[in-house]
């Protein structure tokens, strides 16, 4: 019978002691992103909306070394999908996919009525979690890959890692899905 080792015990503890280090340093940031995000009207079908959020997306993805590419919804009732991937070495390892989505079933308005905010130490706001936080908080552990790998995640044991951001999943992802 063979020995199943769990994922973690791959990672020394320096090396997780440098990962949270360096997302304990990124909270303040983080948290005005997350701010920048959250006040954002960007129900599913508010493209223009998404389409913000996208922008926002995009240039993060850009500016950490992804190819992007921006694909629109071909009737224009919905924002674009933004599909961001590192490339690694061929056959280096796993091909990562990773998704969040841009829009919330919040109508346009919503933000004027309940923009961000953080009470008692937590955060409040349309999207905060379903799924501005988790959108952000995938951007922010390929950061810190980045980050931890000494800038190129070309140097980490991953074939390639794609980052989608999805722009109508609340609404069952219709032009979205088939990307």
């Amino acid at each position: 019978m063979s020995t199943i080792v769990a994922p973690g015990s791959l990672v020394a503890d320096p090396e997780l002691d440098a990962i949270r280090g360096i997302a304990e340093a990124g909270l303040p940031a983080y948290l005005a992103d997350l701010e920048r995000l959250v006040n954002i009207d960007c129900g599913s079908y508010t493209p223009a909306g998404v389409n913000e959020v996208a922008t926002w997306v995009a240039a993060d993805l850009e500016s950490m070394g992804a190819s992007v590419e921006r694909r629109p919804d071909t009737a224009g009732r919905h924002g674009d999908t933004v599909v961001g991937t590192f490339q690694g070495p061929p056959g280096a390892g796993p091909r990562v996919l990773l998704i969040g989505h841009m829009d919330t079933v919040f109508e346009e308005g919503t933000v004027a009525k309940r923009p961000f905010r953080i009470e008692d130490g937590i955060a409040y706001g349309p999207g905060v979690t379903d799924m501005k936080g988790g959108l952000l908080l995938g951007l922010r552990a390929l950061a810190a890959l980045r980050s931890f790998a000494g800038g190129g995640l070309d140097r980490l044991p991953f074939e390639s890692i794609t980052f989608i951001a999805n722009p109508d999943e609340e609404i069952g992802s219709p032009t979205s899905s088939g990307w």
